[in-house]
């Protein structure tokens, strides 16, 4: 298993725990502003990994909304799953040449920018870690049980695929 897979199944197994850990958030502390925040940024996490594939993959991108709020909690974690298929079908096929293969793109405003595969994967492994602690922040303000998606504690579970 390459490290970027072994990232993107790191990645699939904090889904489970962070829906979780919203379901744990009382119901009447669901209508809170700060739940709908923590609901958008899990949010953002599906676009992010959506908008960067289609950069990689040549997409053209359309207006991008970056953190949606029309999102339920259930269709954002189902869009992260999904986008995380489509990345490890485009890491199958790659071999260590291709992931330092440079990616021309433009941002959500319009600016060009070159990166390297590589670097766009672990921007996106740093984002997701980075949203999913204020999203468990966030889910311990409202009341709810947050859970530990920290890679260690993934890597060292004997469930983890080494």
């Amino acid at each position: 298993m390459t490290p970027w897979h072994r990232w993107l199944a790191y990645e699939r197994h904090c889904i489970r725990p962070v829906v979780e850990a919203f379901q744990s958030v009382p119901e009447a502390r669901r209508q809170a502003p700060s739940y709908q925040r923590a609901v958008t940024l899990l949010g953002h996490l599906a676009v992010a990994l959506e908008c960067w594939l289609a950069r990689v993959e040549g997409e053209e991108q359309t207006a991008v909304t970056l953190f949606p709020t029309d999102l339920s909690v259930e269709e954002a974690a189902l869009r992260i799953d999904r986008a995380l298929d489509r990345w490890e079908r485009l890491l199958s096929r790659l071999n260590a040449e291709e992931l330092e293969r440079t990616v021309s793109y433009r941002t959500t405003f319009g600016v060009a920018h070159r990166s390297t595969l590589a670097d766009i994967l672990t921007h996106l492994l740093a984002h997701g870690a980075y949203h999913r602690g204020q999203i468990m922040l966030l889910v311990r303000q409202l009341e709810g049980v947050p859970t530990k998606t920290d890679f260690i504690v993934w890597a060292r579970s004997p469930q983890n695929p080494a």
